[in-house]
């Protein structure tokens, strides 16, 4: 009787232990750490650097809308996180088109989920690839945003690889050599 319940008791203890350690596999990182004074610093394969910065929020129908500046655009982008989705878009919403707004990023992740970014294009997540850049090594998950760049030539993919908690760490659309940026570095806050 005694060995019985010790033994049922060490069951427990490793089922207990297993499930905090699966518990404990969730990314619990920001989709993006999305707050003013954030700056994500990129470079492209001509030599570019864009510096990208968090630099207002906007409330709109009860949600904050976060406003970025980069050095390549005097326009600025507007971000918004709802429901574990990123949103982007390159004009401030109104009330009735804040709904309208891309998705970037349809959490939770896993290797074959799409969405519908933009009207009819479609995101798929390729899988996960560590990806190094002069801004360090991250575990990143590949996206490839189906006919996101049109020109007089045709269609292009574009190719991101996205870290959780950090960002866009590379980005690049299929075809169009001077479109490659990594990041090179960044100081974001949680």
């Amino acid at each position: 009787m005694i060995k019985s319940k010790i033994k049922y008791l060490h069951y427990s203890i490793i089922v207990v232990f297993f499930i905090l350690i699966i518990m404990g596999c969730k990314e619990t990182k920001p989709i993006i750490p999305l707050k003013i004074g954030n700056v994500w610093v990129y470079k492209s394969e001509k030599g570019y650097v864009d510096t990208v910065k968090v630099i207002d929020t906007v409330m709109m129908n009860n949600e904050t809308i976060f406003v970025s500046s980069n050095r390549h655009s005097s326009l600025p982008k507007y971000w918004r996180i709802k429901k574990d989705t990123l949103y982007c878009s390159d004009y401030l919403p109104t009330a009735k088109l804040i709904k309208s707004m891309q998705i970037l990023i349809d959490f939770p992740l896993k290797a074959g989920k799409t969405w519908k970014f933009w009207e009819d294009h479609e995101a798929e997540v390729m899988k996960r690839e560590i990806v190094e850049t002069d801004a360090g090594k991250f575990l990143c998950w590949k996206i490839i945003y189906k006919d996101a760049v049109e020109d007089n030539k045709g269609t292009y993919p574009w190719i991101v690889y996205y870290a959780p908690g950090v960002g866009f760490i590379k980005t690049s659309i299929k075809g169009i050599k001077e479109e490659r940026n990594e990041l090179i570095d960044y100081n974001v806050q949680q």
